[in-house]
């Protein structure tokens, strides 16, 4: 298996486009970028150039963070999606967004305590200190780790198993 890890850059910021480009059967994103107002702009930039450049359909729905848009700590931080090639083969996108949740350690909410904006601090700061960086990736390694679990030899196929499971639990969970 390859993995390509790409931090997006001017272009499309997610790092998505050229995983999309070689029509992946799986990917996973991750949006740490500075969004306060949950516009989830990058996403939507990212599904848009793949439509309009590569002829390629990911259908991903966000009604769950927008239904939580106003909470400090949310219960879902993450999407998935279906990816539709232009020549007709499938893949799944995992969406990732760095938010505060519940279950998280009580280091990241110390840091989040004494720092309001995180995890949405301007990304024009480059000079992270000990303690920004510390969070950011604690909080990354904590988000994924709530999806994958704890097994060891946790193939990318069970990554999207269990994304699956627990996606069809939280919506069972959340209806009347």
């Amino acid at each position: 298996s390859r993995i390509h890890l790409a931090d997006g850059g001017p272009f499309e910021n997610l790092g998505s486009y050229e995983l999309l480009r070689r029509r992946c059967r799986y990917i996973i994103v991750s949006d740490a970028g500075a969004d306060p107002d949950m516009t989830l702009a990058d996403l939507g930039q990212a599904v848009q150039r793949a439509r309009a450049d590569l002829g390629t359909h990911i259908t991903i729905c966000a009604d769950q963070f927008f239904n939580q848009r106003d909470e400090s700590l949310r219960t879902r931080v993450n999407l998935l999606g279906q990816v539709t090639y232009d020549d007709g083969s499938k893949g799944q996108i995992l969406y990732l967004k760095a938010l505060l949740r519940t279950d998280l350690s009580a280091d990241i909410f110390a840091y989040w305590r004494l720092n309001p904006e995180f995890p949405n601090q301007p990304t024009s700061n480059q000079f992270f200190g000990e303690m920004q960086f510390g969070s950011y990736r604690e909080l990354g390694r904590q988000l994924i780790q709530q999806i994958v679990g704890d097994r060891p030899g946790t193939t990318i196929e069970d990554v999207f198993a269990n994304a699956v499971a627990a996606d069809r639990t939280k919506n069972q969970s959340s209806m009347p």
